[in-house]
């Protein structure tokens, strides 16, 4: 939990102001206002010389900068947020470099290329390889809807082990026609810089970007429709480049925002605009409005508002910005908050002091970990946030708990036997909000399932956590194409059934159970596909013992809830677990050979059965724990996996 406090002081004036005689773009004191795209939507690609592209070794050293333009997030962010974006082209490649700033602090990106990677630091250019689209770019347009000539572009290492990537999307982002990562041909280095910058260098050639003959479509003085923008993890949004207007964070969607790269003659082009550093000097030496001077009592942060006839705030000058102690001048030049001029009137100004947010750190609530909060490596924090973890899974290097929905957290922790995270992980499954419900692991992968109705199949590295693909290039794998049934409310811990809740794995199978299907179903662990399948009724929970064994807990609504075991994971199986169950859920077997199940409706219990089924333990009291009062830890409420 982290407490706030602060003070502030007032000053303010009366402001008489004939209105329009003092206009402006905006106030560079003033808020977060997004800054204009300095190559006014056209930039250069030179060509490289004698026909070799620069290095691709995450240096702009050798590059031809004459034709860089500069990105930035916004006026008063542009020296903590900014980039410097070239490019270079031969007949068979497309040679890409940006330096971009680090905001004090390490890249970060802890994803891969089947995850969300746009939620780190990441680089992008959208282009369209065909010099016959016509400009401004029409995403319905017969030679774009579905062509494989607009190529997404993202580009992006990963902070945890190094490996960089390029990845391409093929056809408008809402009519996708093919995607590719680190395509044969494609290169791609990025060099950090300490915790200020980086840069990345990359390749794309033509034959990439599905241009005839693999060679360049364009002739110098040509023009080729692209944007491109800047990603930083820390940063509330993306900084967009070249583009005719402002696209915002979703330039992938507004096509027709997207501005030109024309592809010069010759290198050492002459600059068709200023750099970053003249155009933010320009408006420092170019003070246009009615002054206003603020006398600063102290060092103390400073905020100024307009305040209209009517006493309402019309427009920001200055937030909370840090200034020393003395005269401060900001000038307002008539307009609103929207940039429209004011009416003809008398105008107030108001100054606010204040030392700023003090932060006094007292502990948290509702999330555990250590620290509980996100850090940079991804160890801090803990996992869902949308209710309790539903599964769990063990091997000899650590614990690994999953939960149905992350937002904040993750949905996916290991634990080593120390208590301690060894890494986190939202797995990229139903647009990164799952569901999933089920968890195993042979040592090697671990093994999710994804989805209630038509579940499927994803895996992830137990060892780090990473996303990994089947080898199609897929995330996902097809367990059944069934839909859910309905099952009474209080005979499963999630309010529904979803067909596979349960899955085994060992290093040759994945056992899924199809409840709807009464079956079980034996993936091959390494493709996902089909092996065999075994008949059950009402399969939930599974595990394997230490023999290769596999259990099952057998619930039919109106039946006793049954555990039964598949000898070596074949043939038929027997009932070894028939009496003093309610509506079990899942079930477990330790080393001894004793069977563990988890038991819903009026049991909320743990129970713990002899290997021929009789009971010797029963864990919590009968009914569970209540929904509301104290909370007592020897008792449950909603036991799930196990």
């Amino acid at each position: 939990m982290t407490s706030f406090s602060f003070g502030y002081r007032y000053a303010g004036k009366m402001l008489a102001l004939a209105v329009g005689v003092c206009l402006a773009a905006f106030v560079v004191t003033g808020g977060q206002v997004r800054a204009a795209d300095l190559s006014h939507g056209l930039m250069y690609a030179v060509p490289a010389p004698h026909g070799v592209g620069p290095k691709i070794n995450g240096s702009l050293k050798g590059w031809d900068m004459a034709g860089a333009d500069d990105v930035f997030l916004s006026v008063p962010t542009a020296r903590k947020f900014h980039a410097l974006a070239v490019l270079e082209y031969t007949k068979k490649a497309l040679y890409y470099g940006v330096r971009v700033s680090l905001p004090d602090r390490k890249l970060i990106n802890t994803h891969n290329a089947l995850e969300a990677f746009w939620w780190g630091d990441e680089i992008e250019l959208r282009v369209v390889a065909n010099p016959g689209v016509a400009y401004p770019l029409n995403g319905n347009a017969a030679n774009v809807k579905h062509s494989k000539r607009v190529a997404n572009m993202a580009f992006w290492k990963d902070s945890q082990n190094g490996k960089c990537y390029v990845d391409i999307l093929y056809g408008p982002a809402r009519t996708s026609v093919g995607h590719a990562v680190n395509p044969p041909g494609s290169a791609i280095a990025i060099v950090e810089h300490g915790q200020h910058s980086y840069t990345m260098t990359a390749r794309i050639p033509w034959s990439v970007l599905n241009a005839t003959g693999g060679v360049n479509p364009f002739k110098p003085g040509q023009k080729m429709i692209g944007t491109l923008a800047i990603h930083w993890r820390s940063a509330p949004s993306a900084a967009p480049g070249l583009f005719r207007r402002d696209p915002g964070d979703f330039s992938f969607l507004n096509l027709s925002d997207w501005g030109q790269v024309e592809f010069a003659r010759k290198g050492q082009v002459l600059p068709r605009h200023s750099t970053m550093a003249q155009y933010l000097a320009s408006l420092r030496s170019r003070p246009v409005g009615v002054p206003i001077t603020v006398q600063v009592p102290r060092k103390e942060k400073v905020s100024i508002n307009i305040f209209s006839p009517h006493g309402r705030v019309i427009r920001e000058l200055m937030c909370g910005q840090l200034h020393k102690a003395g005269p401060l001048t900001v000038r307002w030049d008539g307009r609103d908050q929207w940039g429209a001029p004011v009416a003809l009137g008398t105008y107030k100004w108001g100054a606010y002091f204040s030392p700023g947010l003090t932060v006094k750190y007292v502990g948290s609530a509702g999330i555990s970990g250590t620290p509980p909060y996100p850090t940079a490596d991804g160890i801090g924090g803990w996992g869902g946030d949308h209710g309790p973890a539903v599964d769990v899974a063990a091997d000899q290097s650590g614990m690994y708990f999953m939960w149905d929905c992350a937002e904040a957290g993750r949905a996916i922790i290991k634990v080593s036997y120390q208590g301690q995270t060894v890494w986190r992980m939202t797995p990229f499954v139903g647009g990164g909000f799952g569901p999933q419900y089920a968890l195993a692991t042979n040592g090697k992968d671990l093994f999710g399932v994804f989805g209630g109705s038509n579940p499927e199949l994803f895996r992830v590295l137990a060892a780090t956590g990473e996303f990994l693909h089947w080898p199609d290039g897929q995330s996902l794998v097809p367990i059944s194409h069934t839909n859910m049934v309905a099952v009474p409310p209080g005979s499963t811990p999630l309010g529904i059934q979803p067909e596979c809740c349960g899955v085994a794995a060992d290093a040759t199978e994945v056992f899924c159970p199809v409840y709807s299907k009464n079956e079980i179903r034996v993936l091959n662990p390494h493709t996902g596909s089909l092996i065999r399948t075994l008949n059950c009724a009402g399969p939930r929970g599974v595990c394997l013992d230490g023999q290769g064994n596999l259990f099952v807990v057998s619930y039919v609504p109106g039946h006793p809830g049954k555990v039964l075991e598949f000898n070596e994971a074949k043939g038929a199986p027997r009932t070894v677990v028939a009496d003093h169950l309610a509506m079990p859920w899942h079930v477990a077997v330790d080393a001894q050979g004793h069977i563990h199940v988890t038991d819903e409706g009026a049991s909320q219990q743990v129970k713990v059965f002899s290997a021929t089924g009789k009971l010797i333990q029963t864990l919590g009291r009968r009914g569970g724990r209540p929904w509301a009062g104290k909370y007592v830890a020897s008792n449950y409420l909603q036991p799930a996996g196990i």
